[in-house]
C-alpha cells in the first residue's frame, strides 16, 4: 500500500483500520477494547477522508439479504455504530445513506474531488490516529510523475457504513 501511495496511485478503500477497530472493539471484549485497537494499527497510513454512510440498524436490516451474516444483528450494529461515532473526527464524511442513490453519490463525489486534488498536487499523507507527517519514499517504478515520491502521494480514502 505505502509503495502504490509513493507511486501517486490513489487507494479507495471499501474497509480500512477504522472497520477494523469499530467492529472489534464492539465485540465488548475486555482486552479488545477502542484503545488497544488503535494501538496495534499506529503508524499506517491515515485516510485523507473517510466516508461513513449513516444508516441505522434497523433500516439496514429492512434491505434486502440483512442477517445472512454473523455480524449482522441489530444489537451488534447498534454498538458498531456507537464505535464508529466514537472515531469520527475533521477526516470524516457523514453520509446519510437513506437518500437517493444519485443524490448520496453527488454528496461524496463533491467531497471526493477536492480531496483527489490536493493529493495529486502533492499533499503529504498523515499518520494514523495522529495525522503527522508520513514519509513513503520513493515509488517503485522508474517512471514517476508530478506529485508522487517523498513527501509526496496518491491518496488513501475508505469509504464504510455502520
Amino acid at each position: 500500500m505505502l509503495r502504490l501511495l509513493a507511486s501517486g496511485t490513489t487507494l479507495v478503500l471499501d474497509r480500512y483500520s477504522y472497520s477494523g477497530v469499530a467492529y472489534t472493539a464492539a465485540k465488548g471484549v475486555g482486552h479488545l477494547d477502542t484503545s488497544y485497537c488503535r494501538s496495534v494499527e499506529v503508524g499506517l497510513p491515515a485516510a485523507d477522508l473517510v466516508v461513513l454512510m449513516r444508516l441505522s440498524a434497523e433500516e439496514g436490516a429492512a434491505r434486502g439479504g440483512y442477517g445472512q451474516e454473523r455480524y449482522e444483528k441489530l444489537d451488534f450494529q447498534r454498538k458498531v455504530a456507537e464505535q464508529f461515532a466514537a472515531l469520527v473526527d475533521g477526516q470524516w464524511l457523514g453520509v446519510d445513506a437513506t437518500g437517493a442513490p444519485e443524490a448520496i453519490h453527488q454528496q461524496v463525489l463533491a467531497a471526493v474531488r477536492p480531496v483527489v486534488q490536493r493529493a495529486v498536487g502533492g499533499a503529504p499523507l498523515g499518520r494514523l490516529w495522529d495525522y503527522a507527517p508520513l514519509e513513503l519514499g520513493p515509488g517503485p517504478g522508474p517512471e514517476r510523475g508530478p506529485g508522487q515520491g517523498q513527501g509526496q502521494k496518491g491518496g488513501l480514502a475508505q469509504a464504510g457504513g455502520a
